[in-house]
């Protein structure tokens, strides 16, 4: 599902959701604040 993602043009297009609880490119993919919150890694 996330291998379009690998695909810099595709990646850069990501939105935030209406609300902030997300992050989204299309209908199919998203990430919730949670997964980026408990999974993500803090970048300089």
């Amino acid at each position: 599902m996330f291998a379009d993602l690998k695909n810099s043009a595709f990646f850069k297009n990501v939105r935030v959701d209406q609300g902030g609880y997300a992050v989204y490119w299309n209908d199919e993919i998203d990430i919730s604040e949670y997964e980026l919150w408990t999974h993500g890694i803090p970048i300089p």
